[in-house]
C-alpha cells in the first residue's frame, strides 16, 4: 500500500447531479508542521478531481441519509491509500 495526503481545493457541483471535487497534495501550514513536510517531499505535485453522485449515501456513517459527496469539504485534508487492486 502507498499512502499519500491531499488537501480539497474546489468542491462544485456539475449540474448532473454530482458534486466535482478537486484535490492537490498537502502543504506544510509551518515549521512544525512535520506530518504535511514529509508528505510534500514524498508527493511535491498533483493532482486528483473526482465526481461524487450527490444521491449516494455513505456507508458507514451514522447517519444514514447523508450523501457521499458531503463527507468533503474545502480545505479538509485527507490520507488516500492506494492498493493493487487483484
Amino acid at each position: 500500500m502507498v499512502r499519500a495526503k491531499f488537501r480539497v481545493e474546489n468542491l462544485h457541483d456539475d449540474g448532473n447531479g454530482c458534486r466535482v471535487i478537486t484535490m492537490a497534495p498537502v502543504m506544510p501550514k509551518d515549521l512544525s508542521d512535520v506530518e504535511n513536510k514529509d508528505f510534500l517531499d514524498a508527493t511535491p505535485s498533483g493532482k486528483l478531481e473526482m465526481r461524487v453522485n450527490t444521491a449516494t449515501l455513505l456507508q458507514t456513517t451514522p447517519v444514514a441519509d447523508r450523501s457521499a459527496s458531503d463527507f468533503f469539504h474545502i480545505a479538509g485534508e485527507y490520507y488516500l491509500d492506494f492498493s493493487l487492486a487483484e
